[in-house]
């Protein structure tokens, strides 16, 4: 029985070493199996090939077992991972004639196609902004934070393109800009801007994933604005008082917190590129740094929404 089992192990690398048909080894092994079932079936147990075969099927039928799950799962590795190649190159053909990817992009961005990132603010980066806002550094300070944040983004990806808008965003250019892009990520830090923003991504159908700050909590939401679904102002219709939702300037954040709830946001954002697992759309994620805690809160859509009654700004 060894014997035989070195055999066919010796033959199966000289199989491979001489670059045969790789089906002649399943074959073989197959044609061996039915040899030595029909053997031990058919012949008494006195029988010489028999006793020289082992005298028992039980061995040999867990051998055959364990031969043909493992020969069946490398199959059906191999068949996935055919179609999974087979898929790349349909899209990559689809899409052919609007992106234009060289082989360090695709190699460097595997699953993850990154087009264009567009990045609206009329701030400018302080000495105080560095201990939360990674992307600037000390070389940045009194620069425009688009255009630190576009040598960033450069800096790390040259092949993608950053488009900075170094003002803030008003009711006249919010439609027409916001119609560029196809995901909105809003991360204001004031009232105005995040319904502003709501309105219009509304009235564009357009999927907003937006973040908010304070102390040491951090709030994510996703607002995909062609499905029925709760927006912004259906959770916050009135702006609170003053003081009763100070900004992170004012109130201060923890360092760490703008990384976390960054992170999820454009975590979000590209499962909803992928269209894979479940998003945070009527859902609100929040993040409690202090306590090391997460919740999650169902929201509904208000029955009296001006927003979602009108549709349009």
């Amino acid at each position: 029985m060894l014997s035989i089992i070195i055999g066919f192990v010796v033959f199966w690398i000289f199989a491979r070493k001489l670059h045969l048909s790789k089906s002649i080894v399943p074959a073989v092994a197959i044609g061996l199996s039915v040899f030595i079932s029909c053997v031990h079936l058919t012949l008494p147990p006195e029988n010489n090939l028999r006793v020289a075969l082992g005298g028992s099927l039980e061995p040999w039928a867990l051998l055959i077992s364990i031969f043909l799950v493992v020969y069946f799962y490398r199959e059906i590795l191999k068949r996935i991972r055919s179609l999974s190649i087979k898929n790349t190159q349909e899209i990559k053909s689809q899409h052919s004639s609007e992106i234009s990817f060289s082989d360090v992009e695709l190699d460097r961005y595997s699953r993850h196609m990154i087009g264009t990132i567009g990045i609206i603010d009329d701030d400018v980066v302080d000495q105080s902004n560095l201990q939360r806002q990674v992307i600037h550094n000390d070389h940045s300070i009194g620069l425009p934070k688009v255009f630190s944040a576009q040598k960033a983004i450069e800096d790390q990806n040259p092949y993608i393109k950053v488009k900075p808008y170094n003002r803030r965003l008003s009711r006249d250019i919010a439609s027409e800009l916001l119609s560029e892009y196809d995901i909105i990520i809003e991360g204001s830090d004031n009232f105005e801007t995040r319904y502003l923003v709501n309105e219009v991504a509304k009235s564009l159908s357009k999927v907003v994933v937006s973040g908010a700050l304070s102390q040491w909590e951090g709030q994510v939401m996703v607002f995909d604005h062609s499905l029925n679904s709760p927006c912004y102002q259906c959770i916050f219709p009135e702006k609170p008082a003053a003081g009763l939702a100070p900004t992170c300037a004012e109130a201060g954040v923890f360092s760490a917190l703008p990384g976390v709830i960054g992170t999820l946001m454009a975590a979000e954002a590209i499962k909803h590129i992928l269209d894979v697992g479940n998003g945070l759309n009527g859902v609100m994620l929040i993040y409690d740094a202090m306590q090391a805690e997460t919740r999650s809160i169902k929201v509904n859509k208000a029955t009296n929404c001006r927003i979602c009654a009108n549709g349009t700004v």
